[in-house]
């Protein structure tokens, strides 16, 4: 099974697979929700992050905004293969 996100949306073309671009930002985010869910961290670790102004973590929130607008709007759309 697998998943894209397809930027182009309601008529609009081409389409383009960006599954990569947000690909790391999403895995990266999973597992920290993942971490604290399990109690292996806290949130508040997660907040230090946003203290000292991690260029990584900061880039993953914008990714992160940029493809809920995307979504939001029709700009891109999330496919799923069908398994028949």
């Amino acid at each position: 099974m697998w998943s894209e996100i397809r930027l182009g949306g309601k008529g609009m073309m081409p389409i383009k697979t960006k599954t990569d671009k947000y690909n790391h930002m999403i895995s990266a985010f999973q597992c920290d929700f993942t971490l604290a869910r399990d109690g292996v961290i806290k949130l508040t670790d997660l907040q230090k992050n946003l203290d000292i102004k991690d260029e990584r973590f900061i880039r993953d929130i914008k990714l992160l905004e940029e493809l809920e607008f995307k979504l939001r709007r029709g700009i891109a759309e999330i496919h799923e293969e069908i398994k028949e």
